[in-house]
């Protein structure tokens, strides 16, 4: 998760299944009958686990802006179901208490294949995988060519003409919009603006937008909902939690705040 997520914070509840497994084991030592039950469900624990990996690598992949976690990210999602497969046979071989010499060979083979996959991909990864801890996670790049202000220049005119106002805007359809490969796009939005996730560059525009929206007494009846879904949102939860953590308070919270002195 701090993995797929530049802004990460670890909570308690993260450790249910570290909890989950150790108290699974501790309960076998003294009531041995519970060891298959045990198993069973460790091995229940671990799959799930290897399934929420799986649905990080397809939400990364689909708004990630950083090409070698991009990379790594189409690795562990190739890898993943290869381990699945490996803890899979190998309870399954445990449980029947299979001992054949070329049952033992071939689950050692497929962890070995696994392993050494696992290596390569992350023996390629750099620094950029991770946001560093000195600086957040969108820092402006300098130094551009000029190919590249001119695309910063249309990228900038086309948002100011409102196209983050989109419903559902994936990068795929920008890149569209400014007739160019998506992959560039994702290398100008990355290494141009300083963004790390498409996701949050379209956040940041909706919000200046609901900043201006709240601030101004000639719409200080109007519906936090009906801001939310004119942004672009598809419902109000998704507004209130990026706006409250780009100001630090809910847009109610900030509208009262705003227009305090008015």
């Amino acid at each position: 998760m701090a993995l797929f997520d530049d802004a990460f914070r670890f909570r308690a509840w993260m450790a249910a299944p570290l909890v989950a497994m150790s108290g699974l084991y501790l309960a076998c030592i003294p009531y041995p009958p519970a060891q298959e039950f045990s198993k069973v469900t460790q091995f229940i624990i671990a799959l799930s686990l290897m399934g929420h990996v799986i649905m990080l690598t397809r939400r990364s992949l689909k708004d990630d802006l950083v090409a070698s976690r991009r990379q790594f990210t189409g690795i562990v999602a190739i890898l993943v179901p290869f381990v699945c497969l490996a803890i899979g046979i190998i309870e399954v071989y445990e449980l029947l208490e299979l001992r054949d010499r070329i049952g033992t060979h071939a689950i050692s083979a497929l962890m070995f294949v696994v392993t050494m996959g696992f290596a390569l991909g992350v023996a390629g990864i750099r620094k950029t995988l991770l946001p560093e801890a000195s600086r957040p996670a969108r820092t402006a790049v300098s130094g551009h060519s000029a190919a590249d202000r001119f695309d910063l220049a249309r990228l900038e005119e086309l948002m100011n003409d409102g196209a983050y106002l989109h419903p559902g805007l994936t990068i795929g359809e920008l890149a569209k919009r400014m007739n160019m490969p998506e992959h560039r796009l994702r290398r100008l939005i990355n290494q141009g603006l300083g963004y790390r996730n498409f996701a949050a560059f379209i956040n940041d525009h909706r919000i200046e937008e609901a900043k201006r929206r709240l601030s101004e007494p000639e719409t200080a009846r109007e519906q936090i909902t009906s801001i939310a879904f004119d942004l672009g949102y598809s419902s109000l939860a998704p507004f209130n939690r990026a706006f409250r953590q780009r100001n630090g308070m809910s847009p109610s919270q900030f509208r009262e705040k705003a227009l305090a002195g008015v």
